[in-house]
C-alpha cells in the first residue's frame, strides 16, 4: 500500500514540527511518501531540508512563501501529486504541523484500510488535552464533540473530522470528489470533504489510534490573530450552509449570536463587524 502524507507547515523549522518529529518515529514507514508544503515566508535552510531527507526514505519539500489557502494547495497536491501519477498512491493523509501521532499510527491506518478497502475515509481519534475533538457530530452548523471514543464503521451523515490525520482514498478523490471550493480558505475544508463524501458513501471508519493536537480555539493567542480566525470560521460556516432558505438564515442567526458572544468575551467590537 502506498500513501502520500501531506504536511503543511507555516513559520516553523522542519525539525521543530511535532508532526514531522512523530512521523519520523513511526514503527512502519513502508510505502510512505512524506510531502512537506511550506507556507512560510522564508524557505527552509539547507540543513533543515537535509534533516527532513534523513528522516524519511521518500520525501519532497515545496516552499510556497505566499501562505496559499488550504483549499488551493490541497487541490494542487491532489491534481498534480496524487492523481497526476496514476496508480502510484492509494491514499492521501493530511496533516498540519503540530499533531503528535502514535508510533503505530501508520501501521494501524494501513491495517484498517486493508481490512476495509471499500471505505473511502478513515479517521483517527484526535484529542486536545482530554477532549475528543475529532471525529464529531455536525448538524449543519452546530457541532457536538464525542464524549467517548467509538471505533469501526460510523455513519458518514452528520459526521465531521478535522483535517489532520484523515486518510482519504485516491479512488474517491479521483471519481467522486469535486475538489475544494476557493471560498474555503483556511477553515471548512475538512467539513466540506466530510459532507461531500456523505452524499455518495454511507460509512466512514474510525481507527483505534490517537493523535494529540491543540486546537487554536483552545489556545491563548493575540486578539488580532483570534479575530482573523473568527472571521475565517464565520465565512466558512456561512458558505457551507448557503443552500436552502431556512438553513441559510438559521446559520446566519447562529453565527451572529456567536459574534456577539465573542465581542463580549474579548471586549472587542470588531468581532461583530
Amino acid at each position: 500500500m502506498t500513501i502520500l502524507a501531506l504536511v503543511v507547515v507555516y513559520k516553523i523549522d522542519l525539525d521543530s514540527s511535532d508532526t514531522l518529529q512523530s512521523l519520523a518515529r513511526q514503527s512502519c514507514t513502508e510505502g510512505l511518501h512524506v510531502f512537506v508544503w511550506d507556507n512560510s515566508p522564508e524557505e527552509a535552510s539547507v540543513a533543515k531540508k537535509a534533516w527532513l531527507s534523513h528522516q524519511f526514505q521518500r520525501t519532497n519539500y515545496h516552499h510556497d512563501g505566499k501562505n496559499t489557502p488550504l483549499s488551493t494547495l490541497y487541490n494542487t497536491v491532489i491534481d498534480q501529486g496524487l492523481l497526476g501519477v496514476p496508480e502510484e498512491y492509494q491514499y492521501l493523509i493530511l496533516f498540519d504541523q503540530d499533531s503528535i501521532v502514535e508510533s503505530t499510527f501508520f501501521a494501524s491506518m494501513r491495517a484498517a484500510a486493508t481490512q476495509h478497502p471499500e471505505i473511502q475515509l478513515l479517521l483517527p481519534i484526535v484529542k486536545s488535552d482530554d477532549q475528543i475533538v475529532s471525529p464529531a457530530r455536525l448538524y449543519y452548523f452546530k457541532g457536538i464533540f464525542w464524549r467517548r471514543p467509538r471505533f469501526g464503521l460510523i455513519k458518514a451523515r452528520f459526521t465531521t473530522a478535522i483535517n489532520s490525520g484523515m486518510m482519504i482514498s485516491a479512488g474517491y478523490l479521483s471519481h467522486y470528489f469535486p475538489g475544494y471550493p476557493p471560498e474555503l480558505r483556511f477553515y471548512g475544508t475538512d467539513t466540506w470533504l466530510c459532507q461531500t463524501l456523505s452524499t455518495t458513501h454511507q460509512w466512514v471508519y474510525v481507527v483505534d489510534t490517537a493523535i494529540k493536537h491543540n486546537l487554536a480555539q483552545f489556545c491563548e493567542e493575540r486578539t488580532d490573530v483570534k479575530l482573523w480566525r473568527h472571521g475565517e470560521k464565520i465565512r466558512a460556516t456561512r458558505f457551507l450552509n448557503r443552500q436552502g432558505f431556512f438553513r441559510r438564515n438559521f446559520c446566519f442567526l447562529y453565527t451572529a449570536m456567536g459574534c456577539i458572544r465573542d465581542a463580549i468575551k474579548y471586549r472587542d467590537r470588531r468581532f461583530v463587524q
